[in-house]
């Protein structure tokens, strides 16, 4: 396996979904901020032909009220797993290791700030691409920069959606559920030596 594709968000750190609590400040049930957000301006907001500014415009003329700040930037609180982290450095001695994600601006230079994303080979970001998952053109993108087939390449999200259209396109593929069942995985594909006893 020449390349390994692995998400951030949900992955790498939790603390990245902050659409339940920008809801409840709002007075809101997530299902209603969904509704508002609607389907196409969060889409646009993750391929980066929106802005979040627009986006906020947007929202308050549904809502029927000013929201007063941006909200994606003051409820964004990433929490970096540490054994993801030190998995991400082990799988890196043998693989190249890029992340692919879904985000927007605000998130993406937040998680720049950090230095987390240091840990990868490199970094494919939806707001950057124009594309975002589970869209075929976000998989082939990343393909094409690095030059690798699908079947040589092995993914990594917690979204089933996402793994779904991976595996569609060729790659191998694992749905994330917690760092033990990752490295049992990568074990079995050989892709990582087993930890010493």
């Amino acid at each position: 396996m020449s390349l390994i594709i692995c998400d951030v968000g949900g992955v790498l750190c939790d603390g990245t979904d902050v659409t339940p609590t920008m809801a409840a400040s709002l007075g809101l049930t997530r299902e209603a901020f969904d509704a508002l957000s609607g389907q196409h301006a969060f889409h646009a907001l993750l391929c980066g032909t929106l802005t979040e500014g627009a986006f906020w415009d947007h929202f308050s003329l549904g809502l029927g009220r000013t929201v007063p700040a941006d909200l994606w930037s003051v409820f964004f609180d990433p929490r970096l797993d540490e054994k993801m982290a030190q998995l991400i450095c082990a799988l890196r001695e043998a693989s190249r290791v890029v992340a692919g994600t879904n985000t927007i601006e605000s998130h993406y230079d937040a998680l720049l700030r950090t230095g987390w994303y240091g840990l990868f080979d490199a970094v494919y970001a939806s707001h950057r691409m124009g594309t975002a998952k589970p869209d075929p053109r976000f998989y082939r993108h990343i393909l094409e920069e690095e030059g690798c087939a699908p079947s040589e390449a092995f993914f990594i999200d917690d979204e089933p959606g996402h793994v779904v259209a991976a595996r569609a396109m060729g790659l191998q593929a694992h749905e994330y559920k917690s760092v033990p069942s990752l490295r049992r995985d990568l074990e079995k594909r050989g892709l990582i030596q087993p930890e010493r006893p």
